[in-house]
């Protein structure tokens, strides 16, 4: 028997090369010998090459199929969310409320001068605040109020400015050297309720100070334009001075509707007309003089004459009775 092995070229069983036919499945076994198992390998070659192609292609098909996969996932989420964002954006609007127009009460004291009272009615808001965003200009914390359209401010550095307000007027209350003005103190009080409103910010236009060296602004608190709503309530009138006029079209209509509103400064007041009279002249004083019972004359309150007899009488009436002095 031969060490080499040989297999049948049909089954692949152990045969010997002598055979001439394969006891396994009774295939004649023709040819060389050394050929018999070259076939089958040959064909377990090309087996196995189609077997690794094959599984290659599995493979490839099945790395399509998740890509695919993924690339449908991708797809539904592009095109389903704009959906939810709409949904989140409509609900966020429809909890949005519209702001009310606020009621801003101010306590209207008397003010006497000189015999003159007036009485400033109580002003109220004509129209919401307004809401518009500033595009300029810093945060600031509030100070103190100095009257109604001047502030002091502590700045984003940490010092503290002299913010006087653009574009309008407030009647004097505190300058060193003038009076007291109509509406002063109610238009100082004013000022210091707005502040209240929310935050500071100030606007600046293209001349920064003025010649005192205050820091020019339009100032905004929270929501609310601080120098147009004192306008707006009858607190205070346009006063512009180029080149600082970005906002004089909203003064001059605010101040319009105050007028109109006859609000504030617009409003009434109540006057004393003067005397139509002169008053009564007063009458003159009766002079007093003193008499005795049986002197023939008058005496001045005193007199060591009347020691024994003090009779007080009348200038007019000791004449009368023909008495002298």
């Amino acid at each position: 028997m031969s060490d080499k092995q040989y297999s049948c070229p049909s089954c692949s069983g152990d045969v010997e090369p002598h055979w001439r036919a394969c006891p396994h499945c009774g295939k004649k076994l023709t040819g060389d010998p050394d050929t018999w198992g070259r076939a089958q390998a040959e064909d377990e070659e090309v087996a196995a090459g189609v077997g690794s192609r094959a599984t290659a292609a599995r493979d490839w098909w099945g790395r399509r199929q998740r890509w695919l996969q993924i690339g449908l996932v991708l797809l539904a989420l592009f095109l389903v969310a704009p959906i939810f964002a709409g949904g989140c954006d409509e609900s966020t609007v429809a909890d949005v409320t519209t702001p009310t127009a606020e009621v801003i009460e101010v306590a209207a004291p008397s003010t006497t001068t000189e015999g003159l009272t007036t009485t400033t009615a109580r002003p109220t808001s004509t129209e919401p605040p307004t809401t518009t965003t500033t595009e300029s200009g810093f945060d600031v914390e509030l100070v103190r109020v100095v009257d109604g359209d001047t502030i002091e401010a502590r700045m984003p550095d940490g010092s503290v400015e002299s913010v006087r307000y653009i574009g309008i007027d407030t009647p004097e209350s505190v300058h060193p050297s003038e009076p007291v003005e109509y509406m002063g103190p109610e238009a100082s009080a004013y000022n210091q309720r707005l502040m209240e409103e929310g935050p500071l910010h100030l606007e600046f236009d293209v001349q920064e100070r003025d010649k005192y060296g205050r820091l020019l602004a339009y100032v905004w608190a929270g929501d609310v334009f601080v120098n147009r709503r004192l306008v707006l309530d009858g607190y205070a009138q346009v006063s512009t001075y180029p080149p600082n006029v970005k906002h004089e079209s909203e003064f001059l209509d605010a101040q319009e509707k105050a007028r109109t509103a006859v609000v504030g400064l617009w409003a009434p007041t109540t006057t004393i007309a003067p005397p139509t009279s002169q008053p009564p002249a007063a009458e003159p004083a009766v002079l007093t003089v003193h008499i005795t019972k049986t002197g023939e004359k008058y005496h001045a309150a005193g007199c060591r004459y009347l020691s024994k007899s003090d009779i007080p009488v009348s200038l007019a009436e000791a004449k009368a009775r023909g008495l002298g002095p």
